[in-house]
């Protein structure tokens, strides 16, 4: 927290003397959160061992992960409309059963995405070059020794994103050429480690992304407001390497999201309560099966603004628990076809953000 504090305070003094002429600081963020994510344990038997809620007892936590995220945006140039997103991500993790501790790692994952935006009519088209890194560092020894270097992965990404509204409802298009290296690291773009997938334990490669999102809101009313999202993403990766002689070849990861959330009025100055209901489609096309989570997730908050003189400071602390987290992986080469599991989390943490004047 006073790390925190320091760095906002750090970036008010530096934002006093941006020029109006010259590249400045448009907005920046903190956020950091602590997550404890617990199972059932105990119930071992059937084709679906991990089904239940035993509540926030030690010997069902799995995993513990603590998130510190800075991010922003920067006026590269006013006259050219040229802007510059970053972020940096830190993220600590315990792998554990009960009181176990399993395994420790930490994760790096900055970006920078150099953007600009015209306008044409309804429509804006955002040009975007994006450069994307992302660090495993793993405990040599599984949860003891020395942080170590488990993987590397960089991504370059180039494209336009449309965006528009259409009878309240925003409509956003992302698309990108795509050019990966990575080794010994997991993606979410691929359905393994490289390491497992190569003769080298390293790769690289192109792609293509072509992601559809559609937001608005459903009703607003004094009882509150209700929201929902439709996120269709699909990356195509083509990888360059060989594994026991023949090329790893292709695979698109689809990933469909959809959510519906509802907020709360905002009482006592500043405190919101949400209720989320969210569903999860996910399959990699290189290999057999589908994944899909449904959530049910509670959250509050309060949020808080105010002036100065040289922008608008916001302060939000927030918890969230998941009421269900429910998993199914389907294949159908195994005997048992769909395994399903259950998960609950608790998370708290604290946002602070500055919007320069």
């Amino acid at each position: 927290m006073k790390k925190l504090l320091g760095l906002l305070a750090l970036t008010l003094a530096v934002s006093g003397v941006a020029s109006a002429d010259q590249d400045f600081l448009k907005s920046i963020n903190f956020d950091t959160n602590v997550r404890y994510r617990y199972m059932d344990l105990d119930t071992t038997e059937g084709d679906s061992p991990f089904i239940g809620n035993e509540g926030f007892s030690k010997e069902n936590r799995v995993r513990t992960r603590w998130y510190k995220t800075v991010s922003g945006t920067v006026v590269l140039s006013d006259e050219f409309g040229l802007e510059a997103d970053f972020a940096v991500v830190h993220r600590n993790q315990t792998n554990r059963i009960g009181n176990f501790k399993r395994s420790k790692e930490e994760l790096w994952n900055p970006s920078l995405t150099i953007k600009k935006g015209i306008q044409l009519g309804n429509l804006e088209t955002i040009f975007k070059l994006k450069y994307e890194n992302e660090t495993t560092r793993p405990r040599e020894n599984g949860a003891t020794g020395e942080y170590r270097t488990g993987g590397i992965f960089n991504e370059i990404t180039f494209g336009p994103e449309f965006r528009t509204n259409i009878l309240g409802q925003n409509i956003k298009v992302d698309t990108g050429v795509v050019y990966f290296k990575m080794s010994g690291v997991a993606d979410n773009n691929l359905p393994t480690t490289i390491g497992n997938m190569t003769d080298k334990g390293k790769a690289d490669g192109w792609g293509l992304n072509f992601n559809l999102s559609k937001d608005g809101t459903i009703v607003d009313a004094g009882f509150g407001k209700i929201t929902y999202g439709l996120d269709f993403i699909n990356k195509f990766r083509d990888i360059k390497g060989e594994f026991g002689g023949e090329k790893v070849g292709s695979n698109v990861y689809l990933d469909y999201l959809q959510n519906v959330t509802y907020t709360t009025p905002t009482l006592l100055g500043g405190f919101y309560g949400q209720l989320i209901l969210q569903n999860e489609w996910e399959k990699h096309t290189s290999v057999t099966g589908w994944n899909n989570t449904f959530d049910i997730v509670t959250g509050l908050g309060y949020k808080t603004s105010f002036d100065t003189s040289v922008g608008e400071i916001t302060i939000n602390p927030y918890t969230s628990y998941s009421i269900l987290n429910r998993e199914s992986n389907y294949n159908k080469d195994r005997d048992n076809k769909r395994i399903t599991i259950e998960r609950n989390e608790i998370r708290a943490g604290l946002k602070l953000g500055l919007a320069v004047k």
